[in-house]
């Protein structure tokens, strides 16, 4: 059933709001799984296991996991501490659109 109200068509802008939520969480499961497999690229390129990334930083290899798999939305100062464990910058380990 559809109400209007001031104007407002509430069972659309419901519908839309539903639409954006989901686009918005899509969005944002992409940009974890890039960052993880940016994350991931840049360990072995070091030949670093994710023990040792883990370790390192001060994470269990459990936390570590979902962080590469894009199952984490962790912290500006975790990956500070990341990008200070495979020694490069914030701005190279945020380069999500780069390969290695």
């Amino acid at each position: 059933m559809s109400l209007i109200s001031g104007g407002v068509n509430h069972h659309l802008a419901d519908n839309r709001f539903v639409l954006m939520s989901k686009n918005r969480k899509t969005k944002k499961s992409e940009t974890l799984k890039r960052f993880g497999d940016r994350l991931r690229t840049l360990r072995m390129a070091q030949n670093l296991t994710q023990e040792d990334v883990a370790a390192e930083a001060g994470f269990s290899r459990s936390y570590y996991t979902e962080i590469e798999t894009g199952k984490r939305n962790i912290s500006l100062l975790n990956i500070e501490k990341l990008a200070a464990c495979l020694q490069v910058s914030l701005n190279e380990l945020l380069d999500l659109n780069k390969e290695a």
